[in-house]
């Protein structure tokens, strides 16, 4: 992204957003990166604040494509850019261009990017053509640092940078890769495993929906769904979130928000989402 330019700190959706269109004309930026949820926060309340930025790059969570459809709506005529890579890279290690034909999601994690290469692994025990994805090459770092020394090496017999992500991918017909969940996200509902991927997924495949996260804590697991403001007291859209939601687990709660609280890097703030639900519970009550 900065090959070549300088790097700006822009003040954060939090401090002053109203000063970025000023800010990129005094330093000419023309490349922007943002997390995929302060992105959909943007396009959503503040579009204009980013219409002069001619390439947007979105990472760290996945990019939607209800936030895509809503940016062209806005009339924003951005170039976007959805970036993948796990912070044991140094930046990102795969990257995928937007056009205008993309009406249904999941949108790509797209190709390796130069110097990066992939390795698709069998996650084992699935039959739905996922792989492991596992990346090489000198955007992996060395390793995990502990007590100021390297305690966790990534490499591969042949000793160049490798490491396992954790990640499964499909692969489109154009050689794409397409983010299809993680090893790591199957979770126990009342005893049974439910694939929480899997279910944010269908849920965001609805066209009244914006975004899902599900959140589990000791007693609950709870699907939060976000959509329209006007939507939260729809019923009808209601129940057919929780049908979706049903044919994974019973005991997995549907509860809908218009927004989704952030951190201050950008992340949406699943400790936040669950402490406001119970918040409510206790002001019903």
């Amino acid at each position: 992204m900065a090959a070549e330019g300088a790097v700006v700190c822009m003040p954060n959706v939090n401090e002053d957003v109203f000063d970025w269109p000023e800010l990129s004309k005094k330093y000419g930026i023309d490349r922007m990166l943002l997390p995929a949820a302060v992105l959909a926060t943007v396009v959503e309340s503040l579009p204009g604040c980013i219409s002069d930025v001619p390439w947007l790059y979105s990472g760290g969570e996945r990019f939607r494509v209800s936030t895509y459809q809503q940016a062209r709506r806005a009339r924003l005529t951005n170039q976007f850019i959805n970036l993948y890579g796990p912070a044991e890279a140094t930046f990102a290690t795969h990257k995928y261009e937007l056009s205008d034909d993309i009406t249904t999601g999941p949108i790509p994690i797209g190709k390796p990017l130069e110097g990066c290469k992939q390795r698709l692994a069998d996650p084992g025990d699935r039959a739905d053509g996922c792989h492991e994805l596992l990346i090489d090459g000198p955007l992996v770092c060395l390793g995990y640092i502990e007590h100021g020394s390297l305690s966790t090496r990534f490499s591969a017999d042949d000793g160049e940078a490798s490491f396992r992500t954790g990640d499964v991918v499909q692969v489109d017909n154009d050689g794409s890769l397409v983010f299809a969940g993680r090893l790591d996200s199957q979770i126990k509902v009342n005893g049974m495993r439910v694939n929480s991927a899997a279910l944010e997924r269908d849920v965001v495949v609805l066209p009244e929906v914006s975004d899902c996260r599900v959140v589990q804590n000791e007693k609950h697991t709870f699907a939060f769904v976000r959509v329209d403001q006007e939507q939260l007291i729809d019923f009808s859209v209601r129940m057919r979130i929780e049908s979706v939601v049903k044919q994974f687990s019973n005991a997995v709660k549907v509860e809908l928000v218009d927004r989704f609280p952030v951190k201050p890097s950008g992340k949406i703030d699943t400790t936040a989402l669950m402490s406001a639900r119970f918040a409510k519970n206790e002001e019903q009550e």
